[in-house]
C-alpha cells in the first residue's frame, strides 16, 4: 500500500491510502485478493460442514454408548483440546503436518 498526500490525491487532509500493484506481475492488489476470496470461502465451508457432521456424529454415538470407551475418550479429547491455547495448537499442527524443506531440518510455514 502506497500512502500519499490528499493534496496529490485531489482533496486536502492528511492521507488516504491508495491500493498498489505487485512487483513481481504488475497485477493490482485489489483484483489479486478478490481471486483468492472464493477459493477461501469454499475451502472454509466445506470444511465447517465436516467438522459440523463429524461432531454431531460423534456426539450422538457418546450419548447412545454412555460410559463406554469412545464417550470416555471422546470426554477426555475435549477436555484436552479446550484447556489448550489455540496458538499452541496452531504451531504444533503446522509443524506435524506441514511439508519440509529441501534438507528436512525445518518445516514450512
Amino acid at each position: 500500500m502506497r500512502y500519499l498526500p490528499r493534496s496529490e490525491a485531489g482533496t486536502t487532509g492528511s492521507c488516504t491510502v491508495t491500493s498498489g500493484s505487485r512487483p513481481s506481475t504488475g497485477v493490482q492488489l485489489s483484483t489479486s485478493s478478490r481471486s483468492g476470496a472464493l477459493p477461501t470461502i469454499i475451502l472454509m465451508t466445506t470444511a465447517y460442514i465436516i467438522w459440523i457432521t463429524v461432531a454431531i456424529l460423534a456426539g450422538v454415538y457418546a450419548a447412545v454408548k454412555r460410559y463406554s470407551l469412545f464417550d470416555s475418550g471422546l470426554t477426555i479429547f475435549n477436555y484436552v483440546g479446550y484447556s489448550l491455547p489455540t496458538f499452541w495448537l496452531g504451531l504444533m499442527l503446522i509443524t506435524l503436518f506441514a511439508c519440509h524443506h529441501y534438507d528436512g531440518s525445518r518445516p514450512a510455514a
